[in-house]
């Protein structure tokens, strides 16, 4: 959305599919009694083992992933009975294309077993009490909860309704915040709710066919066409009324043709990373260093 923006992260990266909050390694037993996984360490070194394949696609050299079992293994459970179904979900996920990205979506059965997820901490201190990073704050029920930079207090981002005044966004493992107001908490809209933060006010996301007032009121998948959310368009379609109307397998070629242009493959010629299948182009070329700096840490 185009207007001015404060921003700041509650993940480790907004591209993490799961964000732990820091301390002690989970202990005790690999499994349960029924041999399924239940622990923090266990469950690091099965999820960071599923990257091993990433890695080598992009010719990253695979060390002992000390850097992704410490994240992932730092934190001990909240519902050890979901952390197989965690597991398994992530398993699947690692069958589709994307998933090298750390752009799919958190599993369900790991917010329940991680539901520091997101930036979301266990830490002791309280909304406005001192803090140097998030894992140091309490969680909270009213909403995620982050170190706010700038302020060194622990805030509260609560769930604004729809109509009612916002001052930034929670995706699922993100947060953008345009505004800081004083006080322990900060509402802002949540995309889970179906509302999104525009103009200062939580807008209701709209199905294709709905009103819209910008690409962001739209649900995913769809883009505002003249006040009407419509689906995205693939190659050889128009882009010509919006930059935002093409899906997931095109590139708006605005300085040309005005049509959504099929992304080109890894080694074609680019301009833009906007261009590439692969999200980078450098110096010329379509290639996959972006993706290998996000999955350095999966790596060694």
């Amino acid at each position: 959305m185009p207007r001015p923006r404060l921003i700041f992260t509650l993940a480790l990266s907004t591209s993490l599919p799961l964000v732990v909050a820091s301390g002690g390694c989970g202990g005790g037993d690999d499994g349960g009694s029924d041999g399924a996984v239940t622990d923090s360490s266990a469950f690091a070194a099965a999820y960071c083992a599923l990257y091993a394949p990433c890695c080598a696609d992009l010719g990253l050299p695979i060390g002992e992933q000390v850097g992704c079992k410490t994240l992932f293994g730092a934190v001990s459970p909240s519902d050890p009975s979901a952390v197989q179904a965690c597991l398994d979900a992530y398993r699947e996920q690692a069958k589709d294309a994307a998933f090298c990205s750390l752009t799919l979506p958190t599993p369900e059965p790991c917010k329940r077993a991680f539901p520091q997820q997101g930036g979301t901490s266990q830490g002791t201190a309280a909304p406005g009490q001192a803090c140097s990073s998030t894992s140091e704050c309490a969680p909270s029920a009213a909403g995620r909860v982050t170190c706010l930079a700038g302020s060194s207090t622990c805030r509260v981002l609560t769930h604004a309704k729809a109509g009612a005044a916002c001052n930034g966004d929670v995706w699922d493992t993100s947060s953008l915040v345009t505004n800081a107001p004083s006080g322990d908490t900060i509402p802002v809209c949540y995309r889970d709710d179906g509302l999104t933060c525009e103009a200062g006010t939580c807008a209701e996301i709209s199905a294709v066919g709905g009103t819209c007032t910008s690409d962001g009121t739209c649900a995913t998948g769809a883009y505002c066409a003249s006040g009407t959310c419509a689906a995205k368009v693939g190659p050889g379609a128009s882009c010509a009324g919006s930059s935002g109307a093409c899906d997931a397998t095109s590139y708006c070629d605005q300085l040309g043709t005005k049509k959504c242009e099929a992304r080109i493959a890894e080694g074609g010629a680019c301009d833009t990373n906007d261009q590439c299948t692969t999200g980078y182009c450098y110096p010329d070329k379509c290639a996959k260093r972006q993706g290998g700096l996000k999955l350095l840490p999966f790596c060694q």
